[in-house]
């Protein structure tokens, strides 16, 4: 029994201090392209391109919050424009060369349209459920190979399920050991 502690123990050892040197990203930044379709509950839906840029906090190795912000953009006759401001957590897989993560953000968009000298606005509730998949181009570079996300949104009083497709750099801001 005595013989098996002292050859367990200092592979414990030697494996736990393995993984405390690894080291861990506290922050990350995202920013990119966004294919935006809203779909309307009745009427005809539209396609909207614009960005989408996110901060992420990692409190572990596999959780952390993300504050995701968007602008989507359309002039098609009349000018409509809908910024997203969503936040909460994200779930990341993080493995050698690629990072799969889902997340669930909750905020508000902001529609604006203008035409013939007139505008109107509303901001109202939001939500994206999604997901996306980071792939390593550097120790602290990622690529965005794509970020899906359902996003609803609430304006006139419908409830619009629109898809936001998005794409772009992510830098990793540095880590702890």
């Amino acid at each position: 029994m005595a013989a098996r502690l002292w050859v367990i123990g200092p592979l414990v050892l030697l494996l736990g201090s393995g993984a405390l040197a690894q080291e861990m990203s506290r922050a990350e930044v995202f920013g990119g392209y966004s294919y935006f379709r809203i779909n309307p509950a009745s009427g005809e839906g539209a396609n909207f391109n614009g960005w989408n840029a996110a901060m992420q906090g990692n409190i572990s190795q596999h959780f952390s919050l993300v504050a995701d912000f968007s602008g989507a953009y359309q002039d098609d006759g009349a000018s409509v424009n809908i910024h997203s401001f969503l936040g909460g957590p994200c779930i990341t897989k993080r493995l050698a060369k690629a990072s799969p993560f889902v997340h669930a953000l909750f905020g508000a968009a902001h529609a604006q349209a203008s035409a013939f000298g007139e505008s109107v606005s509303e901001t109202k509730f939001a939500m994206a459920l999604g997901g996306g998949l980071d792939v390593k181009i550097s120790r602290r570079t990622a690529v965005r190979l794509v970020q899906a996300d359902y996003l609803m949104t609430r304006f006139g009083d419908q409830t619009q399920n629109n898809v936001r497709l998005s794409f772009g750099i992510v830098f990793d801001l540095g880590g702890f050991r």
